[in-house]
């Protein structure tokens, strides 16, 4: 009967046979001040269906008839999550039906929550999507920041003004045109993508945008805009 043949590589990509005549030894964190133990690969078999290694750590064989454990301690190096994590975070800002002038924030500022798995993580915006229930397909600039600008003035029907406190938070700006809308039979939706906008965010999981008028909308619904922004989370 065959053995498994198991390759395994190691931080510096070194490819490694696994299997019983080239055992792999990891040394465990010691519990409570105990003593680290050494995980062996033994007897690995396989037959047409399957493939089964059994472990030795130290003197215990952690086999079917003989189970021990092995723990993994919590961290960001983890098992299951191999590249980056897909997210759509959708966002229904709360607008005014009054017209907005050109320079203006449309909906104050939009958090975008999750938009890292961790606190103080990372990721890119890959793309984004404004839905328009009143089909205008008014052009925007969006401007992401990877930290609350609290010291500019970000509220509804006022201008945008960024300060320079708060300039080295922003992480990229998109420019939606009226070009990049569809128009469906009464709405429409814009959409951009590839935006490769990459933040690292100092702390927490959110990342924040505005809106930005390029022209003067004036919109019938306070819920009129859909934003969609889709991340790749590291």
């Amino acid at each position: 009967m065959p053995t498994a043949r198991i390759e395994v590589y190691s931080a510096d990509k070194t490819r490694q046979l696994l299997d019983a005549e080239h055992p792999l030894a990891v040394t465990t964190v010691a519990p409570d001040g105990g003593v680290p133990a050494t995980v062996t690969v033994i007897q690995p078999t396989h037959d047409s269906l399957n493939a089964n290694v059994n472990l030795q750590i130290n003197n215990l064989d952690n086999a079917a008839g003989n189970p021990g454990f092995m723990q993994l301690t919590a961290g960001e190096a983890h098992v299951g999550e191999v590249g980056a994590s897909s997210l759509t975070i959708d966002v229904v800002p709360t607008i005014d039906t009054a017209a907005y002038t050109a320079g203006d924030c449309v909906g104050g500022l939009i958090t975008l929550a999750n938009a890292a798995r961790v606190d103080g993580g990372s990721g890119i915006v890959q793309s984004l999507t404004l839905g328009d229930a009143d089909a205008q397909d008014e052009p925007y600039q969006i401007i992401f920041f990877s930290a609350n600008p609290s010291a500019s003035t970000t509220t509804d029907q006022n201008p945008v003004n960024i300060v320079e406190a708060d300039l080295a938070k922003i992480v990229g700006i998109a420019t939606l045109y009226a070009g990049d809308y569809v128009d469906f039979s009464a709405t429409s939706a814009g959409k951009l993508v590839n935006l490769g906008i990459g933040y690292d965010l100092p702390s927490g999981t959110s990342l924040f945008a505005v809106l930005m008028a390029i022209d003067t909308p004036d919109y019938t619904q306070t819920d009129a805009l859909k934003l969609g922004v889709h991340v790749l989370r590291n």
